[in-house]
């Protein structure tokens, strides 16, 4: 009930979002930053919940006496880890369903209505759901480490929401940090190699054209494709 009480709560947000655009009530200007913020508490809610749910997959096993049986079978442990993992990334999968749904209805939208200048890229939904999915990912493997070396649920819960807080707290830090020093296509390079500058810069991507005077429609071209470029290699990195 939690799970899709946030999908959708995310999806009428962004639809109220969007009829205020339509109805002219929200500059164009205004709604990247919108969804952008729309999309960091929904991907912060999300990665909660992937920790919160691996964190407690292996250890239940043991909780439960049912890890022996497990290992009975002839599926070897990297069978079970794997199949765990892909679980937990199905599991949390619809919370990151509704922000691409979001972005790709200003996107489609704009395009139907022939904005000079969309508000939303086309190719920022497949960016930002691909990107998402990966950190997620990233979040369901460390709550599985410390499932496999926690003796109980709760200490698996508390040690990897504290690990992913305090990393995903440093790595933000230093990534909008470096992104913010660089300006330009570098900086459209590098933000979708940390998770919040990724959803921030990708959405709203005129942040950056702004600080590097590339606002012009060849700039803004530029910094897109810099930004395809670097999560492309972000992707098949991680």
């Amino acid at each position: 009930l939690l799970r899709w009480g946030i999908v959708i709560g995310g999806l009428v947000s962004s639809f109220v979002v969007f009829l205020y655009y339509v109805r002219g009530g929200l500059k164009p200007s205004e709604v990247p930053e919108w969804l952008a913020g729309l999309t960091m508490i929904q991907f912060a809610l999300a990665i909660i919940i992937a920790a919160n749910t691996a964190a407690t997959s292996i250890t239940k096993e043991k909780e439960s006496k049912t890890m022996e049986l497990m290992m009975t079978t002839p599926l070897t442990s990297s069978f079970v880890l794997w199949g765990k993992l892909r679980g937990l990334v199905s599991f949390v999968l619809p919370l990151l369903i509704g922000p691409v749904i979001a972005l790709l209805l200003f996107a489609i939208v704009d395009l139907i209505r022939g904005v000079p200048r969309a508000t939303i890229s086309i190719e920022t939904a497949g960016e930002v759901g691909l990107l998402l999915v990966i950190y997620t990912a990233i979040a369901c493997v460390i709550g599985l480490r410390f499932s496999l070396t926690s003796r109980t649920n709760m200490t698996a819960v508390m040690t990897s929401i504290g690990a992913i807080l305090l990393a995903g707290g440093l790595v933000t830090l230093i990534g909008f940090a470096l992104v913010n020093a660089s300006g330009g296509e570098f900086a459209a390079f590098l933000s979708p190699f940390t998770p919040f500058t990724a959803v921030w810069f990708l959405i709203a991507p005129a942040d950056q054209a702004q600080s590097s005077n590339m606002t012009t429609p060849a700039g803004l071209s530029a910094i897109r494709v810099s930004a395809a470029i670097g999560t492309t290699i972000a992707l098949g990195l991680y």
